[in-house]
């Protein structure tokens, strides 16, 4: 059974296993959750289109190949990505700092960087169009992978805003009046507020009676400290040297973290849960989507070392944080 706040809060069929991970913390009078914005808050999918199609459209435009040499090429790299997705990612410094598989955005980075490395490694079609980015003023194509998912972002953005759930603003709502609430993002902070603000919200004290903190521009993907900083969690070797976000973490000192990317938004705060202090009652949920990949599943079940649960949705929040157990991660 994965281990859910669900499960945890209250339901009927919830073992006394899982209830005495917490029942070592007493009451927090005013919780802080750090949560993640895309992905936790939103819906993905017609902002993954976009990008996916600034790719293709970039990518053509760039090489000048006809739109279906370009699909042909990028269905070859995808199966490559399907059979080997724990050697593929968004990457930092050369080095994997999130999975193929964890969302769709890092599909998009995860293709476009693999056109370089498997060109590196002789596949015939990619080494062509490798060659083809070249001439058009791209040497590396990880880095092109960003350019493309901004160019794509933007325009969707631009025409449509974020997707925000159907459950969204109640959610934010009822939280705020049992939590103070972090938005810690890669996305930049003005974005978050102006999605925020159509609905009411704005950062400071809220009519709810909590605080609302908005910190975009987080950089959880940049990698700051040794190569060899990394942890196992599944048989993937997780990079958690992230100094930008660390830095977040030391200073709000959340009770939670949520986040629906492990690699980017809970390898590293359960790294602290294991080994400061001052976060060992740190609650970490992961928030399952249709895209979270079985391997992060799998850390939920068996609780990433008792630290790790699930959410379905952002509606579950508060009523985690009126049963939250005490001194949480302060």
């Amino acid at each position: 059974m994965i281990l859910s706040v669900r499960g945890i809060f209250g339901a009927a069929t919830t073992s006394g296993v899982e209830r005495m991970r917490f029942l070592h913390m007493a009451h927090v009078d005013k919780p802080k959750f750090l949560v993640d914005f895309d992905g936790v808050w939103t819906e993905l999918s017609g902002q993954a289109r976009a990008v996916d199609e600034a790719r293709e459209q970039g990518l053509a435009r760039i090489t000048e190949w006809p739109l279906r040499e370009i699909r042909l090429v990028m269905a070859q790299v995808q199966a490559e990505l399907d059979l080997h997705p724990a050697a593929h990612g968004w990457r930092d410094h050369g080095r994997i700092t999130a999975f193929s598989d964890e969302d769709p955005f890092l599909t998009h980075n995860s293709l476009c960087a693999a056109i370089q490395i498997l060109a590196e490694e002789g596949h015939p079609r990619c080494l062509h169009l490798y060659e083809a980015l070249r001439k058009g003023g791209y040497e590396n194509t990880n880095e092109l992978g960003s350019e493309l998912f901004h160019e794509g972002s933007a325009a969707y953005l631009k025409a449509s805003g974020h997707a925000l759930l159907p459950e969204a603003v109640d959610s934010l709502s009822a939280l705020l009046r049992v939590a103070d609430v972090v938005f810690c993002s890669n996305f930049s902070t003005d974005a978050i507020a102006a999605t925020w603000r159509r609905y009411g919200f704005s950062a400071g004290q809220t009519p709810w009676g909590g605080r609302l903190t908005l910190r975009g521009n987080a950089q959880k993907h940049v990698l700051t400290g040794d190569p060899g900083t990394c942890e196992a969690y599944n048989g993937r070797s997780t990079a958690v040297d992230r100094g930008h976000y660390l830095a977040i973490l030391e200073e709000e000192r959340p009770d939670v973290v949520v986040g629906d990317v492990f690699s980017l938004d809970l390898a590293l705060p359960l790294v602290l849960k294991r080994s400061k202090p001052h976060f060992k009652n740190m609650v970490c949920l992961l928030k399952i989507t249709r895209y979270t990949p079985p391997w992060s599943l799998e850390l939920c079940r068996g609780g990433a070392g008792d630290g790790l649960f699930s959410i379905h949705s952002p509606s579950e929040l508060a009523t985690c944080a009126t049963t939250l157990p005490k001194e949480g991660g302060r």
